[in-house]
């Protein structure tokens, strides 16, 4: 991997008691931003929670991406997550926030809404 000045990424294992059987990739990038320790532990404990309702998950990629201009001129943080499940991957990139928590928080929403529904489809519900 070659070194990047404006992206940061950072490899983590999620593991959990044998209780829990958890075992999932993640890996948080920041682009054209500093890292961001709150940030990055925010992200741990969303994702924690996502394999708390689908224990099938194997990865998890979540990029965070400065502030881009909307069609407004204001500043824009968008965040976008992949999420690996035994036969598909699912991409959630909402729309970008003014906040940075306000986008890690929309775009968890709607992970956790798309797999919740890829739960309920592989269990015919």
């Amino acid at each position: 991997m070659r070194e990047d000045d404006d992206a940061v990424l950072l490899l983590v294992r999620l593991d959990y008691s044998a209780d829990l059987a958890m075992d999932t990739d993640l890996r948080i990038s920041f682009h054209n931003l500093p890292h961001s320790d709150a940030v990055e532990q925010d992200i741990r404990d969303r994702v924690a929670k996502l394999e708390g309702m689908f224990d099938r998950m194997v990865g998890c990629r979540v990029v965070v991406e400065a502030p881009s201009r909307n069609a407004a001129g204001a500043a824009a943080f968008a965040v976008k997550i992949e999420i690996a499940v035994p036969g598909q991957d699912i991409v959630v990139k909402p729309e970008p926030a003014p906040d940075m928590r306000a986008a890690v928080a929309h775009s968890f929403d709607a992970a956790r809404r798309r797999l919740r529904a890829h739960a309920e489809r592989r269990r015919g519900t």
